[in-house]
Protein backbone atom coordinates (compact mmCIF):
# COMPACT_ATOMS: atom_id res chain seq x y z
CA UNK A 1 0.00 0.00 0.00
CA UNK A 2 1.59 3.67 -0.32
CA UNK A 3 1.19 6.60 1.89
CA UNK A 4 1.94 9.54 0.84
CA UNK A 5 2.53 12.84 2.55
CA UNK A 6 3.01 16.25 1.42
CA UNK A 7 2.20 19.90 3.10
CA UNK A 8 0.08 22.53 1.94
CA UNK A 9 -0.38 25.71 3.23
CA UNK A 10 -4.06 27.35 4.01
CA UNK A 11 -5.47 29.84 2.40
CA UNK A 12 -7.28 31.55 5.36
CA UNK A 13 -4.16 31.37 7.61
CA UNK A 14 -1.45 30.86 5.41
CA UNK A 15 -0.41 27.86 8.05
CA UNK A 16 1.17 24.91 6.67
CA UNK A 17 -0.58 21.47 6.65
CA UNK A 18 0.40 17.89 6.58
CA UNK A 19 -1.64 16.14 3.72
CA UNK A 20 -1.52 12.31 4.03
CA UNK A 21 -2.88 10.36 1.74
CA UNK A 22 -3.48 6.53 1.96
CA UNK A 23 -4.44 4.25 -0.82
CA UNK A 24 -6.05 1.08 1.37
CA UNK A 25 -8.99 1.13 3.86
CA UNK A 26 -6.15 -0.27 6.32
CA UNK A 27 -3.79 2.91 5.62
CA UNK A 28 -5.97 5.12 8.16
CA UNK A 29 -4.18 3.51 11.29
CA UNK A 30 -0.82 4.67 9.79
CA UNK A 31 -2.56 8.11 9.03
CA UNK A 32 -3.92 8.67 12.31
CA UNK A 33 -0.07 7.68 13.98
CA UNK A 34 1.35 9.95 11.82
CA UNK A 35 -0.82 13.11 11.70
CA UNK A 36 0.35 14.08 15.15
CA UNK A 37 3.58 13.55 14.83
CA UNK A 38 3.33 16.00 11.82
CA UNK A 39 2.21 18.58 13.55
CA UNK A 40 4.16 18.30 16.48
CA UNK A 41 7.47 18.88 13.96
CA UNK A 42 8.73 15.31 13.38
CA UNK A 43 10.07 14.84 10.23
CA UNK A 44 8.12 13.30 7.23
CA UNK A 45 10.27 10.14 7.02
CA UNK A 46 9.91 9.49 10.94
CA UNK A 47 6.35 10.30 10.98
CA UNK A 48 5.59 7.52 7.99
CA UNK A 49 7.81 4.85 9.21
CA UNK A 50 6.28 5.52 12.61
CA UNK A 51 3.20 5.31 11.54
CA UNK A 52 3.37 2.08 9.00
CA UNK A 53 5.02 0.30 11.71
CA UNK A 54 1.29 0.83 13.34
CA UNK A 55 0.14 -1.11 10.41
CA UNK A 56 2.97 -4.01 10.13
CA UNK A 57 2.39 -4.63 13.62
CA UNK A 58 -1.36 -4.54 14.08
CA UNK A 59 -2.77 -7.80 14.32
CA UNK A 60 -6.52 -6.59 14.82
CA UNK A 61 -7.43 -5.38 11.98
CA UNK A 62 -5.24 -7.11 9.41
CA UNK A 63 -5.68 -7.79 5.95
CA UNK A 64 -2.87 -9.15 3.92
CA UNK A 65 0.33 -6.79 5.52
CA UNK A 66 2.27 -7.24 8.41
CA UNK A 67 2.41 -9.66 11.27
CA UNK A 68 -0.39 -12.05 10.81
CA UNK A 69 -1.09 -11.07 7.21
CA UNK A 70 -1.13 -14.09 4.21
CA UNK A 71 2.21 -16.04 4.11
CA UNK A 72 3.27 -17.27 0.63
CA UNK A 73 1.99 -20.90 -0.93
CA UNK A 74 5.02 -22.57 0.93
CA UNK A 75 3.26 -20.80 4.35
CA UNK A 76 6.27 -18.57 4.40
CA UNK A 77 5.71 -14.92 5.47
CA UNK A 78 7.57 -12.99 3.56
CA UNK A 79 7.53 -9.00 3.78
CA UNK A 80 7.92 -6.36 1.66
CA UNK A 81 8.53 -2.28 1.98
CA UNK A 82 9.86 0.46 0.54
CA UNK A 83 10.67 4.47 1.86
CA UNK A 84 11.59 7.27 -0.04
CA UNK A 85 12.18 10.93 1.56
CA UNK A 86 12.00 14.47 0.39
CA UNK A 87 15.64 14.26 -1.57
CA UNK A 88 14.50 11.11 -3.34
CA UNK A 89 16.94 8.71 -2.21
CA UNK A 90 15.15 5.45 -1.20
CA UNK A 91 15.61 1.98 0.31
CA UNK A 92 13.44 -1.18 -0.17
CA UNK A 93 13.28 -4.63 1.08
CA UNK A 94 11.30 -7.66 -0.96
CA UNK A 95 10.60 -11.48 0.16
CA UNK A 96 12.18 -10.44 3.99
CA UNK A 97 11.38 -13.01 6.50
CA UNK A 98 11.15 -13.07 10.05
CA UNK A 99 11.37 -9.60 10.63
CA UNK A 100 8.25 -7.86 11.99
CA UNK A 101 8.77 -3.97 10.66
CA UNK A 102 10.12 -4.14 7.07
CA UNK A 103 9.78 -0.49 6.73
CA UNK A 104 12.58 0.35 9.48
CA UNK A 105 14.62 -2.27 7.43
CA UNK A 106 13.96 -0.48 4.20
CA UNK A 107 14.99 2.97 6.08
CA UNK A 108 18.07 1.38 7.45
CA UNK A 109 18.80 0.22 3.29
CA UNK A 110 17.64 3.97 2.25
CA UNK A 111 20.27 5.52 4.48
CA UNK A 112 23.07 3.50 5.00
CA UNK A 113 23.55 1.16 1.64
CA UNK A 114 25.43 1.52 -1.75
CA UNK A 115 21.52 -0.28 -2.49
CA UNK A 116 18.92 0.82 -2.72
CA UNK A 117 16.78 -2.36 -2.90
CA UNK A 118 17.36 -5.76 -1.18
CA UNK A 119 16.01 -8.90 -1.16
CA UNK A 120 15.04 -12.46 0.33
CA UNK A 121 17.84 -13.40 2.65
CA UNK A 122 20.17 -10.75 1.56
CA UNK A 123 17.76 -8.32 3.15
CA UNK A 124 17.18 -10.67 6.15
CA UNK A 125 21.50 -10.58 6.41
CA UNK A 126 21.43 -6.58 5.95
CA UNK A 127 18.64 -6.41 8.87
CA UNK A 128 19.94 -8.88 11.06
CA UNK A 129 23.97 -7.06 10.41
CA UNK A 130 22.10 -3.50 11.67
CA UNK A 131 20.54 -4.18 14.86
CA UNK A 132 16.69 -6.36 13.88
CA UNK A 133 16.07 -9.37 15.94
CA UNK A 134 15.17 -12.31 13.78
CA UNK A 135 11.40 -13.13 15.13
CA UNK A 136 9.60 -16.61 14.29
CA UNK A 137 6.04 -15.33 15.49
CA UNK A 138 5.50 -12.89 12.24
CA UNK A 139 2.66 -16.00 11.53
CA UNK A 140 -0.39 -15.72 13.46
CA UNK A 141 -3.66 -17.90 14.15
CA UNK A 142 -5.46 -15.94 11.25
CA UNK A 143 -2.56 -16.53 8.76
Amino acid sequence: FFIIIAMSITNLTNAIQPVIVGTWEFSTIAITKSIPLLINGCSAVDAIEIGIREVELNTDDQYFVGVGGLPNSDGIMELDAAIMDHKLRYGAVMGITDIKTPISVARTVMEKCVHNILCGEGALKWALDHGFTKESDVLTESS
